[in-house]
């Protein structure tokens, strides 16, 4: 059912006649409502009461209570207030059949100009009635201009129609503002996002006429999430402020959106690769569990399902192998490019990182255990091996492969100092003696491209250690430092065509979270040359408009004419909304 009439309240009413007057109007709603076929749920087809009652506040008042003698128990929620009121009970239960409201007023004067009064709508949507919008004053009303020379002080506001309006499928929606008193009323509307258009923005209403808005959405070049916007009304007679909250979403019709630049996920990603001796790139995400991948000749993300939660992957140096960890102590064995399921191997440790070695060797660190150890896969046999019993491997330990020598680099992000590791895998099988150096590393590892440099999530750079036996190792010098503005690097490659790296680096000094910004270093100073900023998220999340996005994982491809950045909002946000964005070469 929905209300197919307005209530119009044309004088003031008494003082202590809300009550009743609330009786009057549920009782007509009753009667309405059941000789209606439509739902009073449908979306922006609410019950709407425009009430004639104004709650005044003083000026210099800085907190209260709004109260109303409602006459019934039920559940209130507040829908709109204005901007300068700060609501501290948002929704709860009409209790002894009054509604109390405590609230503070939010930074009123950056709000008042010169006019020292103030004047919005206070809209609540009471149990199964429907919305109230009651009128909320601060200050002196000093008048303003008003086209009708002699105006009534018991003039009704307008009455907006709706209080929200939801676009689905549909890209037209409409509103309708009734002057119900008998003076005229001018209008303006505010706020307006740039993806909204109204019919009209502003008009006069004679008294007793009213006028309809059409509202159309503009969809072209928004990338896919969920947008919201309160539009303000603004009255002039007598002066007044309401909101309409005008909510979208734009799904995600296809792996490409915004001119293919950016492609929006599903999932929490967990892991990825980017191969440049074949550029496919690879992504593991969670929930749904899958792999997704992109082909060399097109930006398109594919998808392959997986039956089990993906830890971590890796791909053989020749492109032709890919392994992936799980939740569980499994490892798959796909063929890189057709994607079929060459083997699947029973481990002694779920996988936290591995990495594809030469001769059919794979190499594990455990997901769990304080006190651990390194792993070593046969990929023939299938027999686990367990290595390093006389030294701290450590839970959630990060390995890359030297890419000259039979050599793996570790570091360990849950203790401080990180500290470097070497592990020989010479013999295949990993060596017991793991020698490791104390120093700190801010919780990931690179090598540069002919292995002899360690570069470190905290931007140093040390001269890459000869393996030893000597287990433990207080120094290693460092010969150098990455030139970017902030603290630390959140992910690092190397172009090879263009002999630079590309760097993600955190925009705080004090964390290495929160990393928008992509830089372009020279690969022999290791100073800046060129940077660019992710472009946010197009929507609103967790009270903010067009939060950042921050960068995890970042590859350019072999003919250096792409970058690939995976990125989420901010790990604070409790939110996982994740995109791939491709930036074109050279950065501007």
């Amino acid at each position: 059912m929905k209300l197919t009439h307005k209530i119009q309240i044309l004088k003031k009413a008494e003082p202590g006649s809300f009550s009743k007057w609330i009786k009057i109007v549920i009782s007509f709603l009753f009667l309405i409502n059941i000789s209606s076929c439509n739902s009073p749920e449908d979306p922006g087809q609410e019950n709407f009461i425009n009430t004639p009652f104004v709650n005044h506040f003083e000026t210099g008042t800085t907190s209260g209570t709004i109260s109303f003698d409602f006459g019934e128990n039920l559940k209130y929620q507040v829908v709109l207030a204005p901007k300068w009121i700060n609501i501290k009970a948002i929704q709860g239960q009409i209790e002894n059949g009054k509604l109390n409201i405590p609230f503070e007023f939010n930074n009123i004067q950056d709000y008042m100009g010169q006019e020292n009064y103030i004047s919005g709508a206070l809209i609540i949507r009471i149990g199964y009635i429907g919305l109230f919008s009651f009128a909320v004053s601060y200050g002196t009303n000093q008048g303003t201009d008003n086209p009708d020379p002699d105006p009534d002080p018991d003039q009704p506001p307008l009455i907006c129609s709706v209080a929200y309006l939801h676009f689905e499928s549909e890209n037209n929606l409409s509103f309708t503002l009734t002057n119900p008193g008998i003076y005229g009323n001018s209008w303006q509307a505010d706020d307006i996002p740039s993806w909204l258009q109204l019919s009209e923005g502003s008009g006069y209403i004679p008294g007793g006429n009213q006028v309809t808005i059409q509202c159309y959405i503009n969809r072209e070049g928004l990338f896919p999430g969920d947008y919201s916007q309160i539009i303000s009304i603004q009255s002039t007679n007598p002066i007044l402020s309401s909101g309409i909250l005008v909510t979208m979403k734009i799904d995600n019709v296809g792996p490409v959106t915004n001119l293919a630049k950016i492609k929006w996920m599903t999932g929490k990603v967990k892991d990825s690769y980017f191969c440049k001796t074949t550029d496919y790139m690879y992504v593991l995400t969670q929930n749904p569990n899958q792999l997704l991948y992109k082909l060399p000749d097109n930006d398109s993300l594919y998808t392959l399902p997986l039956s089990k939660v993906p830890n971590c992957i890796d791909v053989s140096e020749d492109g032709k192998t890919l392994a992936i960890g799980y939740n569980q102590a499994v490892v798959d064995l796909f063929d890189a490019q057709s994607f079929e399921i060459k083997r699947s191997y029973d481990t002694d440790c779920i996988p936290f990182d591995i990495v594809i070695g030469e001769n059919d060797w794979c190499y594990i660190t455990p997901d769990l255990d304080q006190w651990a150890y390194i792993y070593s896969l046969n990929l023939n046999t299938g027999v686990t091996f367990r290595s390093g019993s006389f030294v701290s491997i450590y839970e959630k330990t990060i390995i890359v492969k030297d890419p000259v020598k039979p050599l793996l680099y570790a570091t360990r992000p849950q203790l401080s100092p990180e500290g470097v590791l070497i592990i020989n895998i010479e013999d295949g099988v990993a060596r017991d003696s793991i020698p490791s150096w104390h120093v700190s590393t801010g919780s990931a590892l690179w090598t540069s491209p002919d292995g002899k440099k360690l570069i470190t999530g905290d931007k140093k750079i040390f001269k890459t250690p000869e393996y030893t036996t000597q287990l433990y190792n207080l120094n290693l010098p460092v010969i150098g430092s990455i030139e970017i503005p902030r603290g630390y690097i959140k992910n690092l490659d190397y172009c090879e065509l263009l002999n630079c790296y590309f760097v993600v680096g955190s925009d705080y000094v004090w964390t290495s979270f929160n990393g928008e910004t992509i830089y372009q270093l020279d690969a022999g100073s290791y100073s800046v040359t060129k940077s660019v900023k992710v472009q946010t998220y197009p929507g609103y999340l967790s009270y903010m408009y067009n939060p950042p996005m921050n960068v995890h994982h970042l590859f350019s491809n072999k003919q250096g004419t792409k970058i690939f950045a995976l990125k989420n909002v901010p790990y604070d946000m409790e939110m996982d909304k994740w995109a791939l964005e491709i930036i074109d070469l050279p950065l501007n």
